[in-house]
């Protein structure tokens, strides 16, 4: 299929693509990509963060919303021989640092004056994995998020990278460490994160120190059955029904 992209300018290093007859309402509702191509023995990192499947675009590509984009991660999809090469850090030890947080939240500013909706119109976020703590970070530094939906996302960086015996992300931010205007905008938020009962990359119980940090607003579901990514994809239009992401409307997306 045809890839139906938005132009952004040199400085941001990613993708964004929006569906077919978007209904340019003051709603939108953002998909964000995960991590991306994985590492090798879980030590070597990949020359490019580009995934050999992009998980959380299948995801939107079940979402019937007409009022859907999607974001990839910072340096994804990037043809290092016509722009400028990003820095390895973007998918490293710094896949969550300021300077990532700030690219993909830049870019919703640029999705959001490109589609003509007003900059202080709902927006909703989800992201798979990685692409769900990024999507949490953007909404506590954002004030335009209602709606906060993550998936297999492994909040607790800390424990995650502990768990699986690899160098921690110590050029990221992590949860804990956002200022407290940044967490009391989160416990303003309705939230969503699913996990797979049996889901050994990012186990439920690997959030456990981060559960109390988001707030009453906050629901945790376990889906039995369920690991890192089987099954998600064909159950995700009745899944998100579940969520605060509310009524849809029909249209295609373009990938």
């Amino acid at each position: 299929m045809s890839y139906g992209f938005i132009e952004l300018p040199n400085d941001l290093p990613l993708k964004i693509y929006r569906k077919e007859h978007f209904n340019a309402t003051n709603h939108l509702r953002i998909y964000i990509e995960s991590d991306g191509a994985n590492w090798l023995f879980q030590t070597f990192p990949p020359s490019s963060p580009t995934p050999n499947r992009a998980f959380s675009a299948s995801l939107a590509s079940q979402d019937i919303s007409s009022h859907i984009s999607y974001i990839s991660r910072p340096c994804q999809f990037i043809d290092s021989k016509v722009s400028t090469p990003c820095p390895s850090d973007f998918w490293q030890k710094g896949r969550f640092s300021h300077a990532a947080i700030q690219i993909v939240n830049d870019a919703i500013d640029v999705l959001k004056l490109k589609l003509g909706i007003d900059p202080a119109a709902p927006t909703e976020l989800i992201g798979y994995s990685g692409g769900g703590v990024m999507a949490t970070l953007l909404a506590a530094k954002r004030t335009d998020v209602a709606c906060l939906v993550t998936i297999a996302a492994p909040l607790d960086l800390d424990t995650w990278t502990r768990l699986h015996q690899v160098a921690p992300l110590d050029h990221s931010i992590k949860l804990p460490q956002l200022t407290s205007v940044e967490k009391s905008r989160l416990q303003t938020i309705s939230q969503f994160h699913f996990y797979g009962t049996l889901d050994a990359n990012v186990p439920f119980q690997s959030t456990i120190k981060i559960q109390s940090m988001l707030g009453k607003k906050t629901k945790w579901l376990q889906i039995d059955g369920f690991d890192h990514q089987n099954d998600w994809i064909l159950a995700w239009p009745e899944l998100l029904k579940t969520t605060c992401l509310g009524h849809q409307n029909s249209s295609k997306l373009i990938f």
